[in-house]
């Protein structure tokens, strides 16, 4: 049968006012390769050497999901509650936030084919046909989909998308940080 609920588009809120990483302060821009390493098999978190985070915001370490990089980082707490399904589609790289334990999420490259392009609003690149500049809406094929899940689909390849079972996770934990955007109704950041 599959998932018959919304899905979402899960990822770090922008709002004005909350913590947020100056990454331009860091100017750690030579130690970012560190994240370009592969991950040995069996292993879904590397610890980062060189790089760790500061927030200059007395809520720093209240909030859960900072935008960095390509997904982002969550902070202990949240991965406590997520990683047993961010895992099916993730891995982690290991830093700090004022001297905390973030995780640096990373697609591992697992994904699911179930997009219904013929349904969806993607903006193909002019050279690549199966590379998308903008998506507006997703539809999907339910079978292969469960609920509570996390994954990404090769439309949106650095992007999890949730159930709704995750957000209700999210939401009674109390985690900060987290925006669910429809996937029938996808906007930008701004």
């Amino acid at each position: 049968m599959g998932y018959n609920g919304t899905v979402y588009e899960l990822r770090p809120s922008a709002n004005e006012g909350q913590p947020f990483i100056d990454l331009e302060a860091h100017n750690f821009w030579d130690e970012w390769d560190e994240l370009d390493q592969a991950f040995p098999p069996g292993v879904d978190v590397i610890n980062c050497r060189q790089l760790s985070f500061t927030v200059n915001d007395p809520r720093a370490l209240d909030w859960d999901w900072y935008y960095i990089d390509v997904i982002g980082a969550m902070s202990l707490r949240a991965c406590s509650v997520l990683w047993p399904y961010l895992r099916a589609c993730c891995n982690r790289f290991q830093t700090t936030i004022n001297s905390r334990p973030y995780f640096i999420l990373r697609p591992s490259g697992a994904r699911i084919d179930c997009v219904i392009r013929s349904e969806s609003i993607l903006e193909p690149a002019p050279d690549d046909p199966n590379c998308f500049l903008d998506v507006k809406r997703l539809t999907f094929r339910r079978e292969p989909l469960t609920d509570p899940q996390i994954f990404m689909v090769p439309e949106r390849p650095n992007t999890p998308l949730v159930t709704e079972s995750i957000k209700r996770m999210v939401n009674e934990a109390g985690l900060n940080g987290f925006e669910f955007v429809d996937c029938e109704n996808l906007r930008g950041y701004f």
